[in-house]
């Protein structure tokens, strides 16, 4: 019993850190805004590569570059106020991100 249970808590860490999460970096002004499936280290480099406002993204094991200025304010008004202490933003930013992608605003990258 405890052999899987190990198990199980091995294989849910090495999915965490499994390059196919999803994942958003945020920069719009001098906001920054990124989630937990994104390391400092690829923070860093999506901000190097691309200055200015973006939103970057994985989504489903691919990653994607929004540049459109209304989805990037719709995205930053997700993020203000009272909503990031519900948690409420990151749920909100998905379907925002999957209307990006299938309008074609959303650029795919490669890795």
């Amino acid at each position: 019993m405890v052999k899987r249970l190990m198990l199980i808590v091995v294989a849910a860490l090495m999915a965490s850190k499994s390059p196919h999460k999803d994942a958003y970096v945020l920069a719009a002004g001098e906001g920054i805004t990124f989630s937990g499936g994104t390391s400092v280290e690829e923070w860093k480099a999506i901000r190097q590569a691309y200055p200015g406002n973006l939103l970057w993204v994985r989504r489903n094991g691919r990653d994607y570059l929004i540049r459109d200025e209304a989805t990037i304010r719709h995205a930053r008004a997700l993020f203000a106020g009272k909503r990031v202490r519900a948690g409420e933003a990151e749920r909100a930013l998905w379907p925002l991100v999957d209307g990006a992608i299938r309008a074609g605003l959303a650029k795919p990258l490669t890795r």
